[in-house]
């Protein structure tokens, strides 16, 4: 059973775009915990080094409680880093919507109408090669059989209109064969066995 365009459209949407909204909420929620988690540490730090504020006389003395600040920076960065990545895996997913819906309708163009997909008609690995009238008449002047001068005439070929010289025995039925004589460009038979 074949799926139309539209709702294999709508079917793709469906299942990328849920789990690319559920990332995308995820994000938020975590960048919301990663925030009140800052708020919570720094309160922590706050407590903890509020007696010694009073008793410190040097900046080296307060080292401590700055090291416990910079720990809650750098946990809600990592934690904010996190909710980000969160954001990039979203996007993928929406790109993943972009391209898979250009798929969609690009193989959609490569089938035809019937429904089956555009393929070059067979064609044999390998050809024969196909031999010019000229070459034939080097052929046969190189091997030992007695060669009468035949007379030559110019036909047209039908395909590319260019002149190409043929034996005048095509014309009187004194030459045959299986194969005519062809083209020089389009090697398609012109005169004899069409």
């Amino acid at each position: 059973m074949a799926l139309s365009k539209p709702l294999l459209i709508s079917v793709v949407v469906f299942f990328l775009n849920v789990p690319a909204v559920v990332l995308v909420v995820q994000s938020f929620d975590d960048e919301k915990r990663c925030d009140r988690g800052r708020v919570t540490c720094d309160g922590k730090c706050a407590v903890k080094f509020a007696v010694n504020q009073e008793k410190s006389q040097f900046q080296s003395q307060r080292e401590p409680e700055r090291q416990c600040y910079r720990s809650c920076l750098n946990a809600s960065e990592a934690c904010k880093s996190a909710a980000a990545s969160l954001i990039i895996a979203a996007c993928i997913l929406g790109v993943g919507i972009v391209l898979t819906t250009a798929m969609i309708f690009l193989v959609d163009s490569l089938i035809t109408k019937e429904g089956t997909v555009q393929t070059p008609p067979p064609r044999a690995a390998y050809m024969e090669p196909i031999y010019t009238e000229s070459e034939k008449r080097k052929m046969r002047r190189g091997s030992n059989t007695p060669n009468d001068e035949v007379e030559l005439v110019e036909v047209k070929c039908p395909s590319c209109n260019i002149s190409v010289d043929v034996e005048s025995r095509w014309f009187t039925m004194s030459c045959g064969g299986t194969d005519g004589a062809v083209c020089l460009k389009c090697k398609q038979v012109i005169v004899g066995v069409l």
